[in-house]
């Protein structure tokens, strides 16, 4: 049951952070930031890492990340079906995106600089 709970905890997403003209962040945040995942009609705490090894998020181009849910336990399966990647700060939207499923989802939609290393 503990590494079940565990793959329902990570998912793997390709976002993008806004830019502050489009109601987003003012500065560019760190790997590790920590936001609030909409899930329909409630929100959950997360944590947002690179999936890529960088330290910044650029904002307005599109990353990948690992979103780690805080509570996986409490989101049943909320979390492992969600689609659509929506992250607040607050009342405020900061990114979209959508979780990912395998290294060709990923290669389809990704048109960073570092699309090789994927």
């Amino acid at each position: 049951m503990h590494s079940e709970s565990k793959e329902l905890s990570v998912r793997r997403a390709l976002i993008r952070f806004l830019r502050s003209e489009e109601g987003g962040r003012a500065s560019a945040p760190l790997s590790g930031v920590r936001s609030q995942l909409e899930l329909g009609e409630f929100q959950t705490s997360c944590v947002v890492e690179s999936a890529t090894g960088i330290s910044h998020f650029a904002l307005g181009g599109e990353v990948l990340v690992d979103i780690r849910v805080m509570h996986p336990q409490m989101l049943g399966a909320a979390f492992a079906q969600l689609e659509k990647v929506e992250l607040y700060e607050g009342s405020r939207l900061v990114a979209s995106g959508k979780f990912v499923r395998g290294a060709h989802e990923v290669r389809a939609s990704f048109r960073g600089p570092s699309q090789s290393r994927v």
